[in-house]
């Protein structure tokens, strides 16, 4: 979902949050930062997932900070976010805990992972992964995937050694994306999943970049098409 709201802050800051039922607030916007005083009215607009099981969310403007505050608020608007990304952090852009690996994401295995500012496909920074063995690398979970829906993953990819695959579902059918003398390119796949992981085969070093999406599109047919088996055939761009 999207929510865009005009805001005016003459002094002091404000933040603007999403909430859930429980009362759960989350601050929205780059790093968890409030608008500041600007002087002019700006718009801004944040994409949220809303929980599993939500049927409402809340809104709220509020006050950041101990010092006085003087801001407007116009033209709130929440509405649904075409070809919304299911997964939080795509780019990588993001490691507050600074654990080497992007926020949201998590590591898998032995890896060795650390956010990359010299290899990224866009953005600031790249996700990299180092690692010697089979199945190492980093994971991200989320929830409310719908049945007989078909989703596209989209990711740039960049391998100096080794290979990389994608595994996704409760079985962890995996799609090679990469080897060591292929240049990185984004590759296109339609899946059913219930997870995604992006990990090696025997990795030197490699680099996710700074675009991993994955959108979904309701089907009119039930849709059972599976990734190609690794070193198959698969879609790409």
């Amino acid at each position: 979902m999207l929510i865009e709201a005009w805001v005016k802050v003459a002094s002091g800051a404000i933040a603007i949050q999403e909430g859930d039922a429980n009362g759960a607030l989350t601050s929205l916007g780059d790093n968890l930062n409030a608008v500041v005083a600007n002087g002019a009215w700006t718009k801004y607009t944040y994409t949220i997932m809303p929980k599993a099981g939500a049927r409402k969310l809340s809104v709220r403007f509020v006050a950041s900070g101990a010092g006085s505050t003087d801001a407007y608020v116009d033209r709130v608007t929440v509405r649904l976010a075409r070809g919304l990304n299911l997964l939080a952090d795509p780019g990588f852009e993001q490691d507050l805990d600074a654990n080497g690996v992007a926020d949201i994401w998590t590591k898998t295995g032995s890896a060795t992972v650390s956010l990359s500012g010299a290899e990224k496909a866009s953005g600031s920074y790249g996700q990299r992964i180092q690692s010697t063995g089979y199945g190492n690398g980093i994971l991200q979970e989320w929830i409310g995937v719908s049945p007989n829906t078909t989703y596209t993953l989209t990711v740039n990819a960049k391998v100096s050694g080794g290979s990389l695959a994608v595994a996704y579902g409760g079985s962890h059918q995996r799609v090679r994306l990469a080897r060591t003398d292929e240049s990185g390119y984004d590759r296109r796949e339609r899946l059913a999943v219930e997870d995604l992981y992006v990990y090696d085969g025997s990795i030197d070093d490699q680099a996710v970049g700074s675009a991993a999406r994955m959108v979904g599109r309701r089907e009119r047919r039930l849709c059972r098409r599976r990734a190609a088996e690794p070193g198959g055939e698969a879609l790409a761009d």
